[in-house]
């Protein structure tokens, strides 16, 4: 996915988090984290893609040097657990600092820089240059938001025509459908989870080119109530 790094300034180290919105949802690259942390960010990846808990993509975005560069990112809810399972005693001592300012306040500036604008005013800036970057910053996701959910509209309309399958749906179709969450985390538990009531019952999957999305799997309607019934939203 194509994405805009942003740096995140952290209370406490100079160092800030790179991250940027991915469909709507913040990210934040793997890799320059860990080379503020001096561990290798190649086994963090791998024990990363082990854990059930990990939520990431890859992400294509330019470098200050101006060249493209694809990278792992980390979902902002994922990183407090990633970075509990760092001790300070196994990082390099000149980097223990930026590891317990990351362990005390990334999730809150994460949370402060992409809900309410910026996390910490950096000098020089007015409080009004805050609050027009805090402005410009909403009204960009808005326009983000709005164009991905008109897309995804008329890819459901046209699958749903071509399909002839009214009552087989896909996880973002049945989510607006039934007033659930469309973000890219809960869909997906709702795949997995609407893929593994399907497995128990013998139905199939109907994969289905989306325009958003890629290839997705639509099921009946009666298989997304089950698996929306299934676990907490």
């Amino acid at each position: 996915m194509s994405a805009d790094l942003v740096a995140v300034p952290v209370p406490g180290t100079d160092v800030p988090m790179q991250a940027s919105l991915v469909d709507g949802e913040p990210f934040v690259a793997l890799k320059p984290m860990c080379e503020a942390l001096g561990i290798d960010h190649r086994s963090q990846r791998a024990k990363l893609d082990q854990a059930k808990w990990a939520v990431g993509v890859m992400i294509t975005a330019t470098g200050s040097d101006g060249k493209t560069y694809r990278m792992y990112g980390l979902h902002a809810d994922c990183i407090p657990m990633w970075l509990a399972t760092i001790a300070v005693n196994r990082v390099a001592e000149h980097a223990r600092p930026v590891l317990i300012a990351y362990q005390r306040e990334a999730a809150r500036a994460l949370r402060d820089f992409f809900y309410r604008g910026v996390a910490v005013q950096p000098s020089g800036m007015s409080q009004l240059d805050v609050l027009r970057a805090a402005l410009d910053q909403i009204e960009a996701a808005q326009r983000d938001a709005a164009e991905a959910k008109a897309i995804a509209q008329r890819a459901d309309d046209r699958l749903a025509a071509i399909e002839g399958r009214h009552d087989w749906l896909s996880a973002l179709a049945y989510a607006r459908q039934a007033g659930l969450p469309t973000h890219t985390r809960y869909l997906r538990r709702l795949g997995k989870c609407a893929a593994t009531i399907a497995r128990r019952h013998g139905v199939e999957p109907n994969p289905v080119q989306h325009q958003l999305f890629g290839m997705v799997n639509s099921f009946p309607v009666w298989v997304w109530e089950l698996a929306a019934e299934g676990f907490e939203q």
